[in-house]
């Protein structure tokens, strides 16, 4: 249950780094994301 408790509160503070910078991709540009999807994808 330690280890649990230790690495939960850095996996939710990188979700939501993650969700973060999802949000400013696509509030700034999405254009520029479905690029890089369209690039990631070909």
């Amino acid at each position: 249950m330690y280890v649990v408790s230790s690495v939960l509160p850095t996996v939710i503070t990188k979700v939501s780094q993650v969700k973060a910078l999802f949000s400013l991709l696509l509030k700034n540009s999405a254009f520029e994301l479905s690029i890089f999807f369209s690039l990631s994808l070909a």
